[in-house]
């Protein structure tokens, strides 16, 4: 328990779930997928819009919204919340990966390693979402 003397970062950390490291690298891994997402609707890259026009803008906004909603609902245990914002991020992700991958093969440049590197985020998203899926919200929460 977090006495009253406690710092508020040492708060917060404490009332993460264990294992809380885990649970940090996903709030962060969320908020950085909100944040692309944030910055894809601001400023859409222009090989990406040239490519698949509107897409960019709807691959903004479902990466800002889930990454977002994900970040919050993640260390509440809210896993009710945080599957349907997963899914979000992932279908964004999925989206840019197609895309990367297209653009290798449509113009010039090597995108294997953009796109690979995005298929192993997506990758990553859907092992968590298979490991939360059954469930509601976290176990002791």
């Amino acid at each position: 328990m977090v006495g009253r003397n406690d710092s508020w970062p040492k708060a917060i950390w404490s009332r993460l779930h264990e294992p809380r490291l885990m649970t940090a690298f996903h709030i962060a891994a969320y908020i950085c997928i909100g944040f692309l997402g944030v910055s894809v609707m601001l400023e859409p890259p222009n090989s990406i819009t040239g490519s698949i026009g509107w897409l960019a803008y709807l691959w903004g906004v479902f990466s800002a919204i889930g990454g977002l909603t994900a970040a919050i609902a993640c260390p509440l245990g809210k896993w009710d919340v945080e599957k349907p914002a997963l899914i979000l991020c992932l279908t964004g992700i999925v989206i840019y990966t197609l895309t990367a991958f297209g653009l290798h093969f449509s113009s010039d440049g090597n995108r294997v390693p953009q796109a690979l590197a995005l298929s192993a985020l997506a990758l990553h998203l859907a092992g968590r979402a298979v490991y939360i899926w059954p469930f509601s919200y976290e176990p002791g929460k």
